[in-house]
């Protein structure tokens, strides 16, 4: 059921929940309009290419999982501040 993969608060979409859904390609510069999302879940995908710039806009980002996708460039996970 999608309602159960997106999260709604206040009229701002506070989660996506997209594992396993054989997603292909990759995630577009626009996700960083979502400033209030906290959690990011797109493991085991088939995503691929760098995360975009502006995922640096997402500062309420709390959990974001990638696993067992296609690699992405590291530069940019690395620079990436989740506090708990």
């Amino acid at each position: 059921m999608i309602l159960k993969k997106i999260a709604c608060e206040d009229g701002h979409i506070t989660k996506l929940n997209f594992p396993n859904e054989n997603i292909e390609g990759i995630i577009p510069e626009s996700i960083g309009i979502l400033t209030e999302l906290r959690e990011l879940e797109l493991n085991n995908n088939k995503l691929k290419g760098a995360l975009p710039e502006s995922i640096m806009n997402l500062t309420e980002l709390k959990k974001l999982n990638l696993n067992v996708n296609l690699k992405f460039m590291p530069n940019i996970i690395k620079s990436i501040k989740i506090s708990h």
